[in-house]
């Protein structure tokens, strides 16, 4: 497996930088990783939102063949921790797409949440590519903008370039619970069956909501896997991280490795130090360590200084791992209704140091494209579109409720989902289309 070239060339035309203030401040942190106790396991989350939770529409917009509704509620961690929540990131907002000739009075059919990737602000280019497509299926879409992102971005911030490592967390907890707002919401409404799933980003946030549904739900994350730890450590984007100011933090303030580290569950991170370390703890030579490819961000000066920028980036990777690790989350309902897309050539989310999905979510099914991250994003929107109608069908098909309403023939065509077979792969054609075109052209869409 080889990096794209395309995801490499595109790297170097943004210039967006993360995390510029550092990891934030410890006992943020901590209070984290305490409230991620209750968010990992469905049977404590599923009680931090209730099933009536206030939901405000603001408007709709008719259009030939469809309406938009937009709305807005206030996040549910403003419950638990209000003072880590930016006053900007406090009011969730969202977009609903609906298909007007498939609305009906008893049922609305089939809905899925779909979560923003890295740089997509606003709800315009979710629609486009992926929700007014998927009205053809008879599927809802609902957009919810993230927190950090579009209206809820803090003003200081460039871009999508987060300033402190815990702002992903943040973010992350303000998701997870916003999802459960809108899945209790969307089923009031007589949505069903229900789904969540996203690009990048979007997607491992959408698999990271989905674990904590009480009900079989259809999880399609695209371009994600097992852990974000791998985009901040090995991917490209660990080259948009300041790796020194991150060192200096860490060694500066004992609270991060006395406190912090212990609070841990290491289930891949230790897969980093073996790249650093013998089996009797002794610093491998440089040309035997696996590490970040001619990152200038990190000096190679003496085995002191790598020895600290080692314990940075394993740091760094644990942390991830706990807050984003599939494997500390509980299992989805029901696995088999998960769909993973990935992306065969990824150098922004490699899987390659990862436990595979298929050991996490047993029964879960993964599609591989012959292509990077940033073609992947471009030109296979069709095979994410194909992937959620399948899965679907797989949840409905399995779905007594569904089953019981198809035999006495009250659904017939009225969610119109297009019949196909699941398959271990998705098929894709070839584009013959330069590496340098796809990143300009990603380059315009993608901040």
């Amino acid at each position: 497996m080889g990096l794209s070239k395309t995801d490499l060339l595109f790297r170097k035309l943004v210039l967006t930088k993360f995390y510029t203030r550092g990891w934030g401040r410890p006992d943020v942190m901590k209070k984290i990783f305490e409230m991620h106790k209750l968010i990992s396991n469905r049977e404590t989350c599923s009680k931090l939102v209730s099933p009536n939770y206030e939901v405000v529409i603001d408007k709709e917009i008719n259009f030939a063949n469809y309406k938009l509704i937009h709305g807005h509620f206030i996040t549910p961690l403003m419950d638990y921790l209000p003072k880590l929540v930016p006053v900007c990131a406090q009011v969730a907002t969202f977009e609903v797409v609906i298909n007007k000739s498939k609305v009906r009075s008893d049922s609305h059919g089939p809905a899925c949440i779909h979560m923003a990737g890295t740089g997509d602000h606003g709800f315009q280019r979710r629609r486009e590519m992926i929700a007014k497509p998927l009205l053809k299926s008879g599927i809802t879409s609902v957009l919810l903008e993230n927190p950090f992102y579009g209206t809820r971005k803090p003003k200081e911030q460039f871009r999508s370039g987060l300033l402190h490592v815990t702002d992903l967390f943040v973010m992350g907890g303000c998701l997870i619970l916003e999802a459960q707002v809108l899945l209790h919401w969307l089923k009031r409404m007589g949505y069903g069956p229900l789904g969540v799933t996203g690009i990048s980003m979007g997607g491992h946030m959408a698999s990271l909501a989905g674990t904590n549904w009480p009900e079989p739900i259809a999880i399609v994350p695209c371009m994600s896997w097992t852990s974000s730890s791998v985009v901040w450590t090995e991917g490209v984007l660990s080259k948009a991280i300041p790796w020194r100011t991150l060192e200096m933090q860490y060694a500066r303030n004992p609270e991060y490795e006395k406190e912090i580290l212990n609070m841990l569950h290491h289930i891949d991170s230790y897969k980093l130090g073996m790249d650093f370390v013998t089996s009797k703890g002794v610093l491998k030579p440089k040309s035997e360590r696996v590490s970040q490819e001619d990152d200038d961000n990190i000096p190679k000066k003496n085995t002191d200084t790598e020895r600290r920028q080692q314990e940075t980036v394993k740091f760094m990777k644990g942390v991830m791992d706990e807050i984003t690790h599939l494997g500390n989350y509980s299992v989805p309902v029901d696995p088999s209704a998960a769909t993973f897309v990935i992306a065969k050539d990824d150098a922004y989310f490699p899987q390659s140091s990862l436990t595979h999905m298929s050991q996490i979510w047993p029964g879960c099914e993964v599609r591989e494209m012959n292509s990077g991250h940033v073609s992947g994003f471009l030109i296979h929107n069709s095979a994410f579109r194909s992937a959620i109608v399948d899965t679907f069908e797989r949840l409905m098909k399995t779905d007594k409720h569904a089953s019981a309403k198809k035999q006495s023939g009250e659904i017939k065509e009225e969610n119109g989902l297009c019949h196909s077979k699941p398959a271990n792969s998705v098929p894709v054609k070839s584009h013959n289309i330069s590496s340098f075109a796809i990143a300009l052209k990603a380059f315009m869409l993608k901040s």
